[in-house]
């Protein structure tokens, strides 16, 4: 290991929030109201963190939000609410050399990370050791990410 390469080991990643599109992977602002730079076609690193929420949004405004996917923040229990509008979202840390970008996966995009997951498990391997490249897939009005192991 090179004195540089043992350095970076040490130094606080950069944080990255970074919106899904139909342009691939765009940086944000910590709130997601402003790109923060242009589109990303494809992101690399492994997966340090994956976190299920749900958020309720009313003319694009959250109304309710759950950080753990069981209990919203005024305490109400999400199994006892099943709002129709509640959305269930994956927030992923994806750590990278010096970025860590966090990304809020979709149903279809969560399955497909998920699915590596086990594939990893049945290897008998844990997924935060795998380097995974992550591109998108368009459907129309929404975006898939696609999660591929790099060997």
């Amino acid at each position: 290991m090179t004195n540089n390469s043992l350095r970076a080991a040490f130094l606080s990643p950069i944080l990255m929030p970074v919106r899904i599109d139909s342009m691939g992977f765009t940086p944000v602002s910590k709130n997601q109201e402003q790109n923060a730079g242009p589109p990303i076609d494809k992101l690399e690193g492994r997966v340090l963190k994956m976190t299920a929420l749900r958020n309720r949004y009313q003319r694009n405004v959250v109304t309710c939000s759950s950080p753990d996917g069981n209990r919203s923040t005024n305490g109400v229990l999400c199994a006892d609410c099943l709002h129709p509008d509640c959305r269930l979202k994956l927030k992923v840390h994806l750590r990278d050399a010096l970025l860590l970008y966090v990304l809020y996966l979709n149903v279809p995009s969560a399955n497909n990370l998920l699915d590596l997951d086990d594939e990893a498990k049945y290897q008998g391997e844990d997924l935060c050791r795998w380097r995974l490249r992550l591109t998108t897939r368009i459907h129309g009005s929404w975006t898939e990410v696609i999660f591929t192991r790099i060997p």
